[in-house]
């Protein structure tokens, strides 16, 4: 991707954070545990609509490498397997139709 395209594409994204972020600030309580996961698809339009998701449901096998000589790991990025019912509109299946995926995260109920 040529890097005037590239810029243009950072830009409109950025523009949509800034946007995104005095929404989302002005409507979370503070305190509340809540964190707002927003994802950009690529290429991001001025036109991406923005869609409430849910995390997609992945399986990561093997995360790290065995360890070095030195005791150390090293982070291995995969993909994963997406497990996520077809009906569920999850961060991945936004991303895939280009829009801007926003999951809200509320630690409160981590594990309940």
């Amino acid at each position: 991707m040529p890097d005037e395209k590239l810029h243009s594409i950072l830009r409109i994204s950025a523009q949509h954070a800034a946007r995104l972020a005095a929404e989302l600030t002005a409507a979370t309580l503070p305190r509340s545990f809540i964190v707002h996961n927003v994802n950009f698809p690529l290429p991001c339009t001025a036109a991406s609509p923005v869609r409430r998701t849910v995390p997609a449901r992945v399986i990561v096998p093997g995360l790290f490498s065995p360890a070095a000589d030195d005791g150390t790991h090293r982070l291995v990025f995969r993909y994963g397997d997406d497990l996520s019912p077809p009906e569920l509109m999850t961060d991945r299946a936004a991303l895939a139709n280009g829009e801007i995926s926003h999951t809200v995260l509320d630690y409160k109920k981590l594990g309940a």
